[in-house]
């Protein structure tokens, strides 16, 4: 969300980053975006970013009379055991969703509403469980405290990312 609010338009592409992945960058002139390790490696763009998007994301929803998708991530653990699925949802991804999702206007999920109650148990608290959770405590343990701080605010950014396309941009 933050690179989108710098103006960027993120063209979503399934990891690894491989031959295919850099052609298909080539084709759209577009820049790859690495993970942090990489982006320090290789130069380049990182994933590293150094809200108010519910009341955007509501006036659009009215204004185009569309449904409205919230998009929790997760990432990869690196270090999975060999049975274990390595996607990681972290709680990040779902208090961050948990925040829009409660300020949206609408018919929610079950999902929704378990993001929901995730955010309202925890609103009080959200920097410090954030800064304690395996990925702020990996993030902090590799120098990126400041990544951690940054993506624990609430109501930083008004952008609402919007898929069209194929490319995610800033309406």
């Amino acid at each position: 969300m933050t690179a989108i609010d710098y103006g960027a338009e993120i063209y979503p592409y399934p990891p690894p980053i491989n031959e295919s992945a850099k052609a298909f960058a080539e084709t759209i002139g577009a820049n790859i975006v690495w993970g942090r390790a990489e982006s320090i490696k290789y130069g380049g763009h990182s994933l590293s970013p150094m809200s108010a998007t519910a009341n955007k994301a509501n006036l659009l929803r009215a204004e185009l009379g569309t449904n409205i998708t919230v998009v929790s991530c997760g990432e990869k653990w690196p270090d999975a055991l060999k049975n274990e699925d390595k996607l990681r949802p972290s709680i990040e991804d779902y208090l961050g969703a948990g925040i829009i999702l409660s300020k949206l206007t609408g018919s929610k999920s079950p999902e929704a509403e378990v993001c929901i109650g995730a955010y309202e148990y925890s609103k009080n608290k959200i920097s410090e469980l954030i800064w304690d959770s395996a990925s702020g405590r990996e993030l902090r343990e590799r120098g990126y405290e400041q990544d951690v701080i940054h993506c624990s605010q609430v109501d930083i950014t008004t952008v609402v990312p919007i898929l069209h396309e194929n490319k995610f941009i800033r309406l």
